[in-house]
């Protein structure tokens, strides 16, 4: 794909309006636009710090089936993942209103952990490498406690809802990666107390054990109509005007001042151990988004206007309108077949042995409908 370079934030802020015009218009998918969103917001995967970052988007990892037409499947994208669970909000409105620093330094926070930091990257990508070797250099040389390695899709969203240290996001791999969820390495992991040897990354029920159908339902539920409907409330949280001042508190969105961008110039801090030391929070918490937007996020619209229906929607096809035959029809039963030649034609041929030809007409050509066939000479085939 093309290369994209911002070179100033003026020019990263109408990109990223000319990238939410698309994604509204349907021009885009949803995947593309968060990670667009990301680019021009200065993640990279290059940067464990700066990664990119995306929203849970479903609540059920429990179901035997998963069912994207009912809105209890999913997320609350309205709310920062700290605050879905009622509990854990009060818990964390109360801490905000009684925190005060002594020496006048920290500002009043929500959550004392980040839901994109170096930590929460290496958690997510542990059996994959560079990120294996990584997290052991992040951990000293060796592996963390089995207990708290990434051993359960239902588990760990369990734990981002009740725990109120762990308010981590998602990473794109788990929308198309689904080697994420596998052990191919080998790794030893470790057991866990309850006896559980460390190995593939345990799914829900409806993913059927395989990696590659919870991703491919994962990244169904991403692009849904239910998600399109209200992520813009998400981007207005993570890249918008929720990011900071009294909309963040109100939103219960507010993080450790070190997470945001600008908060210490630390090249202008002379003590090399206190700026070490800066550098070293920074790492751990993680950091925020460079702030993109500061109106509100613009709702989607509806349903994008299907341009070809054949194709990605027949069941909405009418079955007397979807195609027209002219005259009666092929001779010699029904179509056991159907080929495209060059020159766009339908060629069928008939379980009796006959050949038909059509055309396709479209609707500016010929107001009949989205789909007409034109029958052309019928030849027996022998």
């Amino acid at each position: 794909g093309a290369a994209l370079t911002v070179t100033d934030r003026r020019r990263a802020k109408e990109a990223a309006e000319r990238v939410c015009a698309r994604w509204r218009a349907h021009q885009m998918s949803t995947f593309d636009f968060l990670m667009a969103l990301n680019t021009l917001a200065g993640r990279t995967f290059n940067d464990l710090t700066q990664y990119p970052v995306f929203p849970w988007v479903l609540a059920d990892y429990e179901s035997e089936e998963l069912d994207l037409s009912d809105p209890t499947s999913y997320r609350d994208l309205s709310k920062p993942v700290g605050a879905l669970n009622p509990k854990q909000l009060e818990f964390v409105k109360e801490r905000y209103g009684s925190f005060e620093d002594p020496e006048g330094v920290v500002p009043k926070f929500h959550y004392g952990s980040h839901y994109s930091s170096a930590g929460a990257v290496l958690y997510y990508m542990i059996r994959l490498q560079p990120f294996h070797w990584l997290h052991r250099e992040l951990q000293g040389g060796k592996l963390d406690h089995a207990d708290r390695l990434f051993h359960s899709v239902g588990a760990t969203w369990g734990n981002v809802l009740h725990n109120t240290s762990d308010v981590k996001e998602l990473t794109p791999e788990w929308f198309y990666q689904p080697e994420t969820f596998r052990n191919l390495g080998g790794y030893e992991l470790g057991t866990r107390q309850d006896g559980t040897t460390l190995g593939d990354v345990v799914l829900p029920r409806w993913a059927r054990g395989s990696p590659e159908e919870f991703v491919r339902l994962h990244r169904e539920a991403l692009e849904s109509e239910h998600v399109s409907a209200h992520l813009h409330q998400w981007v207005d949280l993570i890249f918008g005007y929720k990011q900071t001042g009294k909309a963040a508190v109100d939103a219960c969105n507010v993080f450790y001042y070190l997470t945001y961008e600008g908060a210490v110039d630390v090249d202008a801090i002379d003590d090399e151990r206190e700026r070490a030391s800066i550098e070293a929070q920074i790492v751990e918490f993680g950091q925020t988004p460079a702030q993109l937007f500061r109106r509100p996020c613009a709702e989607r619209g509806g349903a994008r206007p299907l341009r070809r229906p054949l194709r990605d929607a027949p069941q909405l096809l009418e079955p007397a309108g979807a195609a027209r035959p002219l005259g009666e029809g092929i001779a010699g039963g029904a179509v056991q077949h159907v080929v495209l030649s060059p020159d766009g034609r339908a060629l069928a041929l008939s379980e009796g042995g006959t050949l038909a030809t059509h055309r396709w007409i479209t609707p500016a050509t010929l107001a009949a409908g989205a789909f007409s066939f034109a029958g052309g000479q019928a030849a027996a085939v022998t």
